[in-house]
């Protein structure tokens, strides 16, 4: 099995049989949250202008997403797993732009198979891609934030799980805590349930497939049971 990690928003071509996108802190939190509150596709959009135009095009769709970690002047949420937590969704479309996360993955499309995923995410991802990615795959695991460790923390613990470690969790739930992007939820500007929240317990037996292009749309696929 060949692992790759790359870091940044913007990654080069990749050719590989399994593309993973990770954003922690917080785009696929938030979509992770999201789909667990009923919502049935997200479609993201790699800017905000995109982002209305999809809303003119599906007006029943909530349109959600940051700049600068804020949400975005006219979109109904922002990038908040916590605000959307123990919401009901059943039924609801989403429209999401984010700064990192959603922008890696418009430039990370061209693989057999797109996941995102985000810490909570993780373990059902890794489950997915060892019943579907076949027997040798090739995995490039994309850490979406250009700077800040949180990204690259979750994306070596899969890396370690992938080649049939266990490591202990904690160390790398610390390194997101503890990561130059996490700072922000500390001050009262922002909320630490979304610190909490992202780098919380994973839940849910589902994994995030991106299929399409044109836009990029997110579906929760299940994982079955071990």
């Amino acid at each position: 099995m060949q692992i790759e990690i790359h870091q940044g928003h913007s990654p080069d071509h990749v050719p590989a049989d399994v593309h993973v996108v990770l954003d922690v802190l917080r785009a696929f939190s938030t979509t992770h949250v999201a789909f667990d509150c009923g919502i049935e596709e997200i479609l993201l959009a790699r800017t905000v202008e995109d982002a209305f135009a999809l809303k003119q095009q599906h007006p029943d769709y909530l349109l959600a997403g940051e700049r600068d970690a804020r949400k975005v002047d006219g979109f109904d949420l922002g990038n908040s797993p916590a605000a959307l937590s123990g919401r009901d969704l059943r039924g609801r479309r989403m429209i999401l732009t984010t700064s990192n996360g959603v922008r890696a993955t418009t430039h990370a499309l061209d693989a057999t198979h797109v996941l995102v995923a985000g810490w909570t995410s993780a373990r059902a991802t890794l489950d997915w891609i060892a019943r579907h990615a076949g027997s040798d795959p090739h995995i490039a695991l994309f850490a979406s934030h250009p700077q800040s460790d949180e990204d690259v923390a979750c994306a070596e613990y899969m890396r370690a799980r992938l080649r049939g470690e266990d490591p202990p969790s904690e160390p790398f739930v610390e390194r997101m805590r503890t990561s130059s992007s996490a700072q922000k939820f500390y001050s009262e500007a922002f909320e630490l349930a979304d610190l909490e929240c992202a780098t919380g317990d994973p839940f849910g037996r589902f994994v995030m497939r991106v299929d399409g292009d044109a836009p990029p749309i997110v579906r929760p696929e299940p994982v079955e049971p071990d």
